[in-house]
């Protein structure tokens, strides 16, 4: 329950139910509500022409991509929100057990993407780097987006791992870059550290800009309780197999 409100899933939709209007409750036996939740991140996915220029491992080919949807569709996962993340993060929701959270990080090579998320009927998340497009260029059902920073995107800005700007740069200079990049996304407060990177100096940025949440690396899954500003994500790559894709999210 959230304050006078119960929430449910319907239909692949959040309801909300006033607690006013509820006769009677009863417990579902065969509902199983999960204790862990993988949360997995794409980057470019790219038909055969687009393979041609981007040869790196994080461009994955459309038809892997396709498969790795279908597989989730079919297998009934649902896909949350990073609200519904939160909240069941806190303790203030359950989840289905076959929930997965699907991340894209930076903003190239979009296109792809939300067509087979809009074919599975799915939901992701973007995390965009405010500025190399708008987010009204992205827009679908499927899709929610949020913060990559504006530009802070960037190598070798710090002495510090690969070198974004949010590692070591004054914290005024990091807190403006973050909220222009909040405000162009309606005030997002989720954000993704570019290269996964982060230290203590990042997060009290984050916080002062009013952030709430932030995604990293790490190959693990999310539990309740764990620190939200250091969310572990699973990275896929193009030579990812379907197998493994299906251990990481079982």
């Amino acid at each position: 329950m959230i304050d006078d409100k119960y929430y449910f899933i319907f239909d692949d939709k959040k309801v909300y139910v006033n607690k006013d209007n509820i006769k009677e409750k009863k417990e579902i036996d065969k509902y199983k509500s999960t204790n862990a939740i993988a949360v997995i991140n794409y980057h470019y996915v790219i038909d055969e022409e687009q393979a041609k220029e981007c040869r790196q491992n994080i461009c994955l080919r459309d038809y892997k991509y396709d498969e790795q949807m279908k597989y989730l569709k079919e297998n009934n996962y649902y896909t949350a929100t990073l609200e519904e993340l939160e909240l069941w993060i806190d303790g203030k929701i359950n989840l289905p057990e076959k929930t997965v959270v699907i991340t894209i990080d930076d903003g190239w090579y979009l296109p792809h993407n939300i067509e087979i998320l809009e074919k599975y009927n799915l939901h992701a998340t973007l995390f965009l780097i405010g500025h190399l497009a708008s987010p009204d260029d992205y827009k679908s059902p499927n899709l929610e987006i949020h913060s990559h920073t504006w530009n802070m995107h960037n190598l070798k800005e710090c002495p510090i791992g690969r070198g974004g700007a949010i590692l070591c740069k004054n914290k005024e200079y990091i807190v403006n870059d973050l909220k222009k990049s909040s405000e162009s996304l309606n005030n997002s407060k989720y954000f993704a550290y570019p290269f996964y990177e982060y230290n203590d100096h990042a997060i009290e940025a984050l916080k002062e800009a009013g952030f709430t949440m932030a995604f990293a690396g790490g190959g693990r899954k999310v539990t309740r309780g764990i620190d939200k500003y250091k969310i572990p994500r699973f990275g896929i790559s193009n030579t990812d197999s379907l197998e493994k894709i299906k251990s990481i999210i079982s």
